[in-house]
């Protein structure tokens, strides 16, 4: 617990091993446009009446937990500054504590901490929620240093699609121009304002490199696996078509250039069009 150079304040801290962000919904349709939210919303956060929550795990806070809900939109209404970061959940009162309400406040920050990292207390392999019946197959492979391996189907199964490249290449470029047109606070905003800024330009980066790692990979999957050298005939410029787009895949992950997302769309488009060409002339 700590208190400001005035003692006006008690700040309560408590150790908290997941992230907690909770914003003004006001706040956040002024800084975003509504259509982002498609992409900005996981599904699972709770959204409020008043304000928007989102944890590191996500899915914490949903409606069905009432007691963590509604213990967080109490202690709100108090600190709306509050939150969990670097493993702590922070709390700041009005004024100074007297013992007993403290002791008060530390139980209401309890039921938050345990909700917030609820997620965290399920067994994660490899980023999937592991089944009771799955942790044996994680024992397995950890005694025996089994290797996990990603990839396509190797059959091959003969499924290809060039939409998924093409969808994650328009996100790419939907958060590049989000990402530009979001106006920063100004210097002297209030530290809530700055933070919610901070998460929300955080997020639509962390997205955005997502996506240009899955256009990339997908870009990569049509590149090796479907098409053939026979098409090299009927395509001559094919892999520096490919080769290109996998680069502007990388730009586009490292940087925030809306030109260069808006070529990445482009080059997606040329590579539908000869996948599309390819499927045709294989049915004559």
């Amino acid at each position: 617990m700590a208190k400001n150079a005035a003692g006006a304040r008690d700040q309560l801290e408590m150790h908290c091993e997941a992230d907690l962000w909770c914003r003004k919904r006001t706040s956040v349709s002024t800084m975003l446009d509504p259509t982002l939210f498609e992409l900005y919303m996981t599904g699972d956060d709770r959204i409020d009446e008043d304000w928007i929550v989102q944890t590191n795990p996500p899915c914490a806070f949903k409606v069905e937990f009432k007691e963590g809900c509604d213990t967080l939109f109490e202690l709100l209404q108090i600190d709306p500054g509050l939150h969990a970061t670097k493993g702590k959940l922070f709390f700041t009162t009005h004024g100074p504590l007297a013992d007993s309400a403290r002791e008060t406040y530390l139980k209401k920050m309890a039921v938050i901490v345990r909700t917030a990292e609820r997620e965290l207390k399920k067994p994660v392999y490899n980023g999937f929620i592991l089944k009771e019946d799955d942790r044996m197959l994680k024992s397995i492979s950890q005694l025996f240093k089994i290797q996990t391996a990603d990839a396509h189907c190797d059959v091959p199964c003969g499924v290809y699609d060039p939409a998924t490249a093409a969808l994650a290449a328009k996100t790419v470029a939907v958060l590049a121009k989000k990402i530009v047109d979001l106006p920063a606070p100004a210097a002297t905003a209030a530290a809530p304002e700055q933070k919610a800024f901070e998460n929300t330009i955080t997020r639509m980066v962390v997205v955005k490199e997502e996506h240009a790692q899955i256009c990339k990979k997908e870009l990569l999957i049509l590149w090796s696996d479907f098409f053939k050298p026979q098409h090299l005939e009927m395509f001559p410029d094919l892999h520096t078509t490919f080769w290109n787009a996998a680069k502007l895949c990388s730009f586009n992950k490292q940087n925030v250039d809306v030109a260069k997302a808006e070529e990445l769309q482009a080059a997606c488009a040329k590579v539908a069009d000869m996948f599309a060409k390819a499927q045709a002339a294989a049915k004559k």
